[in-house]
C-alpha cells in the first residue's frame, strides 16, 4: 500500500500473511474477499492493517487486477469498482494492490503523488510501470523526482516459465531470461 497527498502523512508498506484472524487455507492475514474467506474475517483484518498502519479505511483504493497495463487516476476511494492493474492518486488515499507472485511496485514524488502497480509478467512486458510514470506525470510528477519501492515477489530460483512466457521478455530485455543450467 501506499499513501498519497500531503507529504506528512504519506507512506508505504506491505503486508505478510500473518497476524489476522482468517483460519483454514485464508490463515490468517487474508485481505481478499472475493476468494471465498468470510467476509466478517477480511474486514477485521483489513481494519487491523489500516490501524497498525495508521490510514483510515475510508481511504483505501483497490482495483480488480486483470494482468494489463491500465493505471487509473483516482480522485476518491474507490474500492474494486473499475478492472484495471494500477492507480495513481496526489489526493490524500491509500493505494493498495494485491499480489503473490507478481511484483508490487510504488511510485512516488516528494510532493505526496504516489501510484501502487501490480506488474504481472504480462503487464511487465507491455509497460505497466511506464504508464504508471506517465499517469504521475499528467497528475504534475517530475519524472526525475520519482521514487519507486519493488515489494517481495516471486524469483527466477522459484518461477520457470516456458517459451511462450520467456520469449516476450527476451524480446524486450533479452538480459531477463535465464536458461536452467541441467546439472
Amino acid at each position: 500500500f501506499c499513501r498519497g497527498g500531503n507529504l506528512k502523512h504519506s507512506g508505504h508498506g506491505f503486508t505478510t500473511r500473518l497476524g489476522g484472524v482468517s483460519s483454514g487455507r485464508y490463515a490468517s492475514l487474508n485481505l481478499g474477499d472475493r476468494w471465498g474467506d468470510d467476509p466478517a474475517c477480511v474486514r477485521e483484518n483489513l481494519r487491523r492493517v489500516s490501524e497498525s498502519a495508521g490510514f483510515a479505511l475510508s481511504s483505501l483504493c483497490q482495483v480488480s487486477q486483470v494482468h494489463g497495463t491500465s493505471v487509473l487516476a483516482l480522485r476518491d476511494p474507490e474500492r474494486r469498482q473499475r478492472e484495471a492493474d494500477g492507480m495513481a492518486t496526489h489526493a490524500a488515499l491509500t493505494l493498495a494492490v494485491y499480489s503473490a507472485d507478481c511484483v508490487p511496485i510504488l511510485l512516488a514524488d516528494p510532493d505526496g503523488r504516489v501510484a501502487a502497480v501490480h506488474a504481472g509478467w504480462r503487464g511487465t512486458v507491455a509497460g505497466i510501470a511506464t504508464q504508471a510514470v506517465r499517469e504521475l506525470v499528467t497528475l504534475g510528477a517530475v519524472a526525475s523526482q520519482l521514487r519507486a519501492a519493488l515489494f517481495p515477489s516471486i524469483g527466477p530460483c522459484c518461477f520457470e516459465v516456458q517459451e511462450d512466457v520467456a520469449s516476450p521478455f527476451r524480446a524486450v530485455q533479452p538480459s531477463t531470461v535465464r536458461q536452467k543450467s541441467n546439472g
